[in-house]
């Protein structure tokens, strides 16, 4: 089959699948929470934390299908549930996501990119790090030393915006006052049964440690350190199992590559679409691939190159 075919046919939307993974994830974070309650050990609840941070990555992974708008075709719709289930919670807006994202697809590691601005040029971001230098940063994410970065990410994603034109049209009155209006009724349900404890513990605690921790070895992973460059895009594919592809590769995410050449292939078709083009011979000149994060990735963010075309 023609490739161009291929992706047409894994382009069609089967909403259940996304439904499902958004319920699964839900309920994790909720059983997760109730267990560590009852049993209140410490090292139960550092569990708890790592498996609920890898949870709110995971409803993070989902909304990015949203913002390409790979749910439902009710766009309307489609951003509500987006905003209630996966971008609310977490703390940011789905359109202001897409309106970021959708510029990083177009002009991509340019002075255009924000993600690539917002970052190039920063220590933490350099490559290639001394093995101390990688675990310190990663470190400095889990432990909540590196919390104050979220502020200050808040900060410059704003000034950028206004430096490379991103509009942010959404804020109309009545979107606004939706959104307060979700947090209200979060903060009443939180008060009235006396939950701020839980909240801090399990919400909080995970977005400024195991979250940030994970966020950062997944935006390492799919446009930095990458060994080699004679690719159509600098991006990386991640392949991985068990108990990574669980906690960092949720959904399917690892597939960076596949999903820049064809964002309108959405998540659970990803794999998929990777192993037509492993078996066509396309994959070879799209990006690069590393086996696992915390080997492949981590010793290419040592300058250490590893082959891209041993699958």
């Amino acid at each position: 089959m023609d490739l161009n075919l291929k992706v047409k046919e894994l382009s069609k939307l089967s909403p259940r699948y996304t439904a499902m993974a958004i319920i699964i994830d839900w309920a994790t974070i909720i059983f997760t929470i109730y267990y560590s309650e009852i049993i209140n050990h410490i090292l139960v609840y550092i569990l708890a934390v790592i498996i609920i941070g890898s949870r709110m990555h995971a409803l993070g992974i989902l909304s990015h299908d949203f913002v390409h708008y790979r749910f439902i075709n009710n766009r309307k719709l489609s951003d509500y549930i987006g905003n209630i289930f996966l971008c609310w919670p977490l703390f940011f807006t789905l359109e202001g996501y897409r309106a970021q994202h959708l510029r990083h697809h177009s002009k991509l590691n340019t002075d255009e990119d924000p993600d690539y601005i917002r970052r190039i040029g920063l220590e933490e971001w350099s490559f290639p790090k001394t093995k101390f230098n990688v675990y310190w940063m990663f470190f400095k994410d889990i432990s909540g030393l590196n919390v104050l970065q979220y502020p200050a990410k808040i900060f410059t994603v704003k000034k950028n915006n206004k430096k490379i034109d991103i509009k942010e049209n959404y804020l109309t009155s009545s979107y606004i006052f939706m959104m307060l209006s979700f947090y209200l009724v979060l903060t009443i349900i939180i008060s009235t049964n006396g939950l701020w404890t839980v909240f801090a513990l399990y919400w909080i605690v995970p977005i400024a440690t195991s979250l940030k921790l994970i966020k950062r070895i997944r935006a390492i992973a799919e446009h930095f350190a990458v060994p080699v460059k004679d690719y159509d895009e600098v991006t990386r594919t991640t392949l991985s199992s068990g108990i990574e592809r669980y906690l960092i590769g949720a959904h399917n995410v690892g597939y960076h590559t596949e999903h820049h050449r064809y964002s309108s292939v959405p998540w659970y078709n990803l794999e998929e679409l990777h192993q037509y083009a492993k078996a066509t011979g396309e994959l070879r000149t799209w990006g690069h691939i590393s086996h696992g994060y915390m080997n492949g990735l981590v010793q290419e963010m040592q300058g250490q190159t590893r082959s891209s075309l041993v699958y």
